[in-house]
């Protein structure tokens, strides 16, 4: 650059990149490790985004920055990263032992159906599921009749309006309610095993951009509420009425990953960080950006492998998981 004055503002303006990358790092890592309620659009971007700009300034001020000021610009974006970005540990996850080889194999499919689509539902027998739940799901003739297709004469389904749940075995209905976030039933297995399980769908988020608008933050606020006193609920209901000990909880959390409200789930676990591999993210099918559809077990039951898949016929892809019961 042959303009001296030039060449220093430069300088000052990447300088001053990397001091506001810093500061803007660590604001966000305690944002997303505090999960502030009433900042809960800011924690709705997902982590990996973030690391886009954040790296581009790296490299763009690695020269013109001090080596302290380098230092700390690594060390922020690798703690943000380490701690806040999930895709790169299930990236780099690599299956130790199957549940298959474990024993007490048992495979789960969870999937938002697209508005109720049959055709999407019978994806997930690609997939040679024991146990499916649906969301946005069939109508309860659809999924009797799906039972029976999946499964044959030992197949059965329950249906709650919005959300279902098929099996190769025999359901208990619990709670059964078409006004209802979910749906729960104890399953009897084939091989006589039984199970607590929930398909639940939560709220739909908040698609509003206007962030200089006070009701932006407000309807932000207001979901983030919404959704953890429906995962209350259904804690609440597991506590009261379960009638196993091993409990599986799935379906279209309608949030991303980490998010506060699942604090609601207090004992309980997503599976994904045990066992999540590849991109898990399931929102939307054709640009999965958000992980929103999600499985979680208590401590009874251990899961060796998670993964995301694409669909043909929903706006979701669907997760599947390999358990093994801890009995």
């Amino acid at each position: 650059m042959s303009d001296p004055k030039k060449a220093i503002r430069f300088i000052v303006l990447r300088r001053f990149l990397a001091s506001a990358t810093i500061v803007i790092g660590i604001s966000l890592s305690l944002l997303h490790f505090f999960q502030f309620d009433q900042l809960a659009a800011v924690t709705l971007i997902p982590p990996w985004l973030l690391l886009i700009p954040a790296l581009f300034v790296l490299v763009v001020t690695a020269r013109a920055t001090s080596r302290t000021s380098l230092v700390v610009l690594i060390a922020v974006i690798s703690i943000f990263a380490g701690m806040f970005v999930e895709e790169l540990r299930s990236l780099a996850r690599v299956a130790v032992q199957s549940a298959t080889e474990r024993g007490h194999h048992l495979k789960i499919v969870t999937m938002n159906c697209n508005g109720g689509s049959a055709k999407a539902a019978r994806e997930v027998m690609a997939m040679s599921p024991d146990i499916v739940l649906l969301q946005e799901s069939p109508g309860s003739s659809t999924i009797n009749e799906l039972a029976t297709e999946f499964f044959g004469e030992h197949g059965t389904g329950i249906c709650g309006g919005d959300t279902s749940i098929i099996i190769n075995g025999t359901l208990t209905p619990v709670h059964v309610d078409r006004s209802s976030h979910f749906v729960h039933a104890v399953a009897t297995l084939s091989d006589g095993r039984k199970i607590d399980l929930v398909s639940l769908r939560l709220s739909a988020p908040v698609f509003r951009i206007d962030f200089l608008s006070g009701g932006f933050w407000q309807d932000h606020l207001a979901t983030r509420l919404k959704h953890r006193q429906q995962l209350a609920t259904i804690r609440n209901h597991l506590e009261g009425f379960a009638q196993t000990d091993c409990w599986i909880v799935g379906g279209d959390f309608n949030l991303v990953g980490n998010d506060g409200a699942t604090n609601a789930l207090s004992g309980m676990r997503d599976c994904f960080y045990a066992a999540g591999s590849g991109w898990c993210n399931t929102g939307t099918n054709d640009y999965p950006i958000f992980r929103v559809d999600q499985i979680w077990t208590n401590a009874n039951i251990a899961c060796d492998h998670l993964s995301a898949h694409r669909t043909k016929n929903s706006d979701h892809r669907m997760v599947v998981a390999d358990m093994a019961l801890d009995q």
